[in-house]
């Protein structure tokens, strides 16, 4: 969906209200990029200016193209996502067909994996496996150590999104496709069960051995401790939902440009999820970013991809605690 890096080479230092000699850094002064929120801005499509960006622990400054000042190369064609292992950043790379491998403190490269990528879309670090999932209905998994292919996963879907719990692997559908899950052993790499949805599956996460399905108008839950089955479906009358994060036990989607919550417990006993508040209306591109990460709300606007994207972070209440510009297309924001 969407990647974040930048291609200037002097990365430029944008900050709402205050410098950024607060940042995070290592003994030698240099910055510690595993510490901090880690922004993915996709670029143009058919060009090489994805890029990444950083926002220090504090959310006081961001450091936009960190890939490339790390390596004095630039990143690639739409940067999608990227996944995280014990000291190192997959960063999958679609349209170049590329996973950059770099390292977590500094973005220093490692290496770059190719084998049987094909337009890849998101990542999982399980168990010394990395799980990607490519346009061409495969699963390709790779030693985290020797970065070589260990099995191609066929599905009869294209996969999305990822998640683990309890040995299993689950994957979305296509957010554009009929709404499938699939199940994976993570021992054996093959595929155990496929559950199907009656509408687009649009977002995934994980908590306490449940799997938590967005589709248009639903949260399905899935028991993953027991049987791997459906174990009860919450309906809202909200169109447009889209992205699924857990945060603090709850849940947080989007629809429109309304930001949503239900605890966890709400959802068992078939609550509604309730609007915490809308973000301001910038078109077709508003929200093409968003997660929530220690109680904060970080949002994105792409700004039609004519210039940089304005990010905004939010409390729960809707106040606004920072804006920066981050790059062209932000669309992701992790913290490991």
């Amino acid at each position: 969906m969407k990647k974040i890096f930048g291609l200037a080479l002097v990365a430029s230092l944008l900050f709402s209200c205050s410098s950024d000699d607060n940042k995070s850094g290592n003994a030698d002064g240099a910055v510690n990029y595993s510490e901090g929120i880690i922004v993915l801005n996709e670029g143009n499509f058919l060009s090489t200016n994805a890029s990444v960006s950083w926002i220090d622990k504090g959310i006081t400054a961001i450091k936009n193209n960190i890939y490339f000042d790390a390596n004095q190369l630039e990143l690639g064609d739409v940067a999608q996502s990227l996944a995280f292992s014990d000291d190192l950043v997959f960063i999958v790379v679609n349209n170049s067909n590329v996973v950059e491998v770099v390292n977590k403190k500094d973005f220093k490269k490692v290496t770059t994996i190719t084998e049987q990528l094909n337009n890849p879309r998101y990542a999982l670090v399980e168990n010394g496996l990395l799980y990607v999932t490519n346009s061409n209905k495969t699963i390709t998994v790779y030693n985290t150590n020797s970065f070589t292919l260990v099995k191609t996963i066929t599905l009869d879907f294209a996969g999305e999104l990822l998640v683990e719990s309890n040995n299993k692997i689950y994957v979305g559908s296509n957010p554009y496709s009929a709404g499938k899950l699939a199940i994976i052993n993570a021992a054996t790499q093959a595929v155990e069960n496929t559950i199907a949805f009656d509408a687009s599956v649009k977002g995934l996460s994980e908590e306490n051995g449940q799997v938590y399905v967005l589709t248009s108008g639903a949260i399905t839950t899935i028991e993953t401790i027991t049987n791997n089955a459906v174990s009860k479906t919450n309906t809202f009358a909200l169109a447009g939902a889209n992205y699924l994060v857990e945060d603090r036990d709850n849940l947080y989607f989007t629809s429109n440009l309304g930001v949503y919550e239900i605890s966890l417990a709400q959802l068992a006993q078939n609550a509604s999820a309730k609007e915490l508040f809308k973000v301001a209306d910038g078109g077709w591109s508003a929200l093409y970013g968003f997660n929530v990460i220690d109680g904060k709300v970080f949002t994105s606007d792409a700004n039609a991809f004519t210039e940089e994207s304005t990010i905004t972070i939010y409390n729960t209440s809707g106040s606004v605690l920072a804006t920066f510009k981050g790059g062209l297309g932000t669309n992701g924001f992790y913290q490991d």
